[in-house]
């Protein structure tokens, strides 16, 4: 395997750690992509104001192209997308749940924090049990203890697994009988 040192770090790597070079022939970049990548960043922050200006500029030129080719792409491959959306929905159920559920509750300015590994240990907790009768099933509801329409939000201390029954039944009221909250 063909190695090169990098002039940032002077380490010697690989060639697939260095970008292809743009303009001017073959070969590779003297810099390694994560010494390219630290220096593109630090000079975006130490000129902001320089590199948002380039920026708000370059996109509104674009935007048109970019909605109409995006467009373009979607009708001629309508199909191809349907179908893999519907299998990675069908493939991870809980995951886009999560990520409707979180997107709803920020568009409505809701604190939404709760990730899925979260939601999984809250599920490990309660034995996969519903948290209000204690009935195992395999379909359990992320409950609000403190519903929505009272200031609750999508976050660990809030949410209990339900069963769709207790879910159903406690609507948007408190719950009548104390429940277990997670306090990592």
């Amino acid at each position: 395997m063909e190695t090169k040192k990098c002039t940032a770090c002077q380490i010697d790597k690989p060639l697939s750690e260095f970008y292809q070079k743009h303009r001017g022939g073959e070969g590779v970049l003297s810099e390694c992509k994560n010494c390219t990548l630290a220096r593109n960043k630090a000079w975006r922050i130490r000129n902001r104001q320089q590199y948002l200006e380039w920026d708000r500029g370059r996109y509104p030129k674009r935007k048109e192209e970019v909605k109409q080719r995006g467009r373009k792409y979607y009708i001629e491959n309508r199909d191809k997308i349907r179908k893999r959306t519907s299998d990675y929905q069908k493939a991870n159920p809980d995951k886009c749940v999560l990520y409707t559920t979180k997107r709803n509750e920020i568009k409505r300015g809701l604190l939404a924090d709760l990730t899925l590994e979260q939601w999984e240990t809250i599920k490990a907790v309660f034995k996969n049990k519903c948290a209000y009768c204690g009935k195992r099933t395999s379909r359990l509801e992320k409950e609000h203890v403190i519903p929505l329409s009272k200031g609750g939000t999508l976050t660990l201390r809030n949410i209990v697994p339900a069963c769709r029954s207790c879910n159903s039944r406690k609507s948007n009221n408190l719950p009548e009988i104390p429940v277990k909250i997670l306090l990592f």
